[in-house]
């Protein structure tokens, strides 16, 4: 059977990507976003460390990050249109497949960052994407991970807006997967409207989520923290022993 995502990919950009949101409101407006969102998940980061970026796009986080002061960047996407954007951008990127990049680059990078990416995959496909990114991480090496939110308040739209999408997580879900995949040090938050840059909209959203988890606690007893449409993740590779101690 073919998968249905090869055509898809060949026009990822030309019939579903172009004119998105990060293209339509500029730079600015991503660098602002980027900067409360992301930022404070690099903190304590060196410029230099080697960075990859899956999914890189046209290269909107490698702009950013460029923008942040770093220096060591690099991407992989499988769209060919985008791989190409990224390229005359002026930013080292690679056309290929992530799990056979990421085969042949092991104990390479100090930061991967995956954006709306893991989706792609099926749940078989998915552990060993994971096993294949934590083998390319040096010890104590950081990954970040944006991805649909099984738990949203309206989590249809991600699971079938794309037919690219295979698997949605929820922030239990996620945890277990990176847990059983060696990751450690598993921190995991809402998306959600930026405090600064959507402030009336942020209000809005805590009035929301706030009547939310009192509906939820109502039902199972239980409160539930993340409900936006797509979660943050940051997780570590362990740093062995004999390494602590060098």
């Amino acid at each position: 059977m073919k998968d249905i995502r090869k055509p898809l990919y060949e026009k990822y950009y030309s019939a579903f990507k172009m004119g998105e949101p990060r293209e339509k409101f500029g730079f600015l407006h991503l660098k602002l976003w980027y900067n409360e969102k992301y930022l404070p998940l690099f903190k304590g980061r060196k410029r230099d460390e080697a960075i990859l970026d899956l999914g890189c796009g046209q290269g909107f986080m490698l702009r950013y990050l460029q923008s942040a002061g770093f220096t060591n960047l690099s991407g992989v996407d499988i769209s060919e249109e985008q791989v190409k954007i990224a390229k005359e951008r002026g930013f080292n990127v690679f056309h290929a497949d992530v799990m056979s990049f990421l085969k042949e680059h092991v104990d390479e990078y100090e930061i991967i960052v995956a954006i709306d990416i893991i989706e792609h995959f099926k749940k078989e496909e998915l552990y060993e994407l994971l096993v294949l990114i934590q083998q390319a991480l040096k010890p104590g090496g950081l990954f970040i991970i944006q991805t649909p939110n099984g738990d949203g308040l309206m989590p249809n739209y991600v699971i079938y807006g794309d037919l690219t999408h295979f698997t949605i997580l929820s922030p239990l879900s996620l945890k277990n997967i990176l847990t059983v995949t060696n990751f450690d040090n598993v921190k995991i938050k809402e998306l959600g409207p930026g405090l600064f840059i959507h402030f009336p909209l942020f209000l809005i959203w805590q009035v929301i989520r706030l009547f939310a988890m009192i509906i939820k606690f109502a039902e199972i007893g239980r409160i539930q923290k993340c409900w936006s449409e797509s979660m943050i993740c940051s997780c570590q590779k362990p740093v062995t022993l004999s390494e602590e101690k060098v």
